[in-house]
């Protein structure tokens, strides 16, 4: 980001041009702006990734049927995120329904992990696509 940053490269002027490339006006770092482009990746592939990370954490456990719900509404909005972190709760349907902390307490502390898990099942360990 900061090697991006010196090179005269700011947050607006890569969403910019991404949403213009793109058509699309999506919310995001700079980062996760690269990334899936460096890659040779398109947004689209992107978008099937998130979706198979997503059933791989709906298959790691005997969830409930609210953690079941919960896990699709997550899948939901990040599908059309491109930030996955704990602040996505603090916003929007997840925000008045309580927050980060009401989800973290419905997946019984467990949410920071469960994130952590559909980013691992995003990119293998060489940063390609899973």
């Amino acid at each position: 980001k900061v090697e991006v940053n010196c090179h005269g490269f700011t947050k607006l002027n890569l969403k910019t041009c991404w949403n213009q490339k793109h058509d699309v006006d999506i919310g995001t770092d700079n980062i996760s702006l690269i990334r899936p482009t460096a890659l040779g990746n398109s947004l689209n592939e992107h978008r099937e990734r998130k979706a198979a990370a997503l059933n791989k954490i709906k298959k790691m456990h005997k969830w409930s049927k609210i953690q079941l719900n919960w896990l699709d509404r997550i899948e939901k909005q990040i599908l059309n995120e491109e930030i996955i972190d704990k602040t996505i709760f603090d916003e929007g349907a997840f925000k008045s329904q309580g927050g980060y902390d009401r989800m973290n307490k419905i997946f019984k502390g467990k949410l920071d992990e469960i994130l952590e898990k559909i980013k691992d099942n995003l990119f293998d360990e060489r940063g390609t696509s899973a």
